[in-house]
């Protein structure tokens, strides 16, 4: 165990844990899992905060600082009120939303070592360097992450690679159906393309096929593309009464959701942009064959584990670029019996022991050891 001496006493080495922690799919997932391995290699985690909850009105306000820190520079960051978080040896931002230039404006990262998540889609990657200038060590999810900071002058010895990881609990099976379960797991947003697995199974089904799509999520309260929903849900009606199509809404904690996971013959993520997509890690490491695109973070992480759907050269522009699956090569791919995929290779990558070694890493950084691991992993990975 790392132990800090404090007058005559000694204890754990403390992290505070800021993100979506209470808020969407993936983030509350990381942070679920980001805490239990700190505790399990050994360390204390002070109480996590939700950047939405903490940050309140201002919010969309300090969110918007880190692309005018690009333009107007630090001097806009003046006036920004503290923020009060409790003392502890790391802060841990796992939430790019969380504004990062707002952060340091409160002069919050002084008092600690300040750990943040690389985030490996910035629409305006000139503001890369600047804005996490200031930052002690980032982590990754995606060696694409790694591959982009190097290149915007981030040096490699301060960027770790933290993977994602399937926990190790031991998860009952639940049947969904006595047909071929398609399982589709996403926020119904703007360029996850949950139309296209939608559309795609109905496809099978008129071929013949038996197979039925469990979609499992629901529409945000409020989207940077408030379009789409009355799209998606013109769809939805359409199909309501079909057999083959199960819309589950309901919100499912994780770690339970797992359990609904075991139903799934097959995991389609069709999302055209990922940071790393955690559903697609806990499918595998539950031995689920995935269909994912090949693009964005996917082939740095999936590669020889899943099978890829090519893309369309048409991007979708939002708050960030998506890519569209090419239907026809996603309707192919979905009618083929797929393997497993294969467990050693799974585990060699996304195990919970991988990750909880490099938890110590967070407190004590070596960039020497930080950059062997890099090269270490381009290999495991396939890149």
């Amino acid at each position: 165990m790392y132990l800090c001496k404090t007058g005559s006493k000694e204890r754990a080495k403390s992290a505070i844990i800021l993100g979506h922690t209470s808020s969407g799919m993936g983030e509350r997932s990381l942070a679920y899992k980001t805490e239990r391995l700190i505790k399990e290699a050994g360390f204390s985690v002070a109480p996590t905060f939700d950047v939405i909850e903490l940050l309140g009105d201002n919010y969309e306000r300090y969110a918007k600082l880190n692309y005018d820190l690009a333009d107007s520079g630090h001097s806009l960051l003046e006036g920004i009120e503290s923020l009060a978080l409790p003392s502890a040896d790391i802060l841990l931002i796992l939430s790019w939303s969380f504004s990062l230039a707002a952060l340091f404006a409160t002069d919050a990262h002084y008092a600690r070592t300040t750990v943040a998540k690389l985030y490996a889609h910035h629409t305006n990657e000139r503001i890369v360097a600047k804005l996490y200038e200031p930052v002690d060590l980032l982590i990754t999810e995606s060696l694409l992450a790694n591959e982009r900071g190097a290149a915007y002058g981030i040096n490699p010895g301060k960027m770790l690679h933290l993977p994602h990881c399937f926990p190790d609990l031991a998860v009952d099976k639940k049947k969904l159906s006595s047909k071929r379960v398609i399982g589709t797991v996403a926020r119904f947003e703007y360029g996850k393309n949950c139309e296209f697995a939608i559309e795609a199974v109905r496809h099978l089904v008129q071929e013949g096929h038996d197979v039925v799509l469990y979609l499992k999520g629901d529409f945000p309260d409020e989207s940077p593309c408030p379009d789409y929903k009355p799209l998606l849900t013109e769809m939805l009606e359409a199909y309501q009464n079909e057999e083959w199509l199960i819309w589950d809404r309901e919100e499912t904690p994780f770690p339970d959701v797992l359990e609904l996971y075991t139903g799934f013959d097959l995991l389609l993520h069709p999302s055209g942009a990922e940071g790393g997509s955690h559903v697609v890690v806990e499918a595998l490491g539950l031995g689920i064959p995935c269909v994912v695109l090949d693009c964005s973070t996917n082939p740095f992480l999936f590669q020889g584990l899943a099978t890829f759907v090519k893309t369309t050269g048409e991007m979708r522009h939002a708050q960030l670029p998506f890519y569209i699956p090419d239907l026809s090569d996603l309707i192919d791919n979905l009618k083929k019996e797929l393997p497993p995929p294969d467990k050693a290779r799974v585990h060699a990558r996304f195990h919970s022991d991988v990750a909880r070694a490099r938890i110590p890493l967070l407190f004590e950084p070596d960039p020497e050891k930080i950059a062997m691991l890099y090269k270490e992993d381009c290999k495991q990975y396939g890149l």
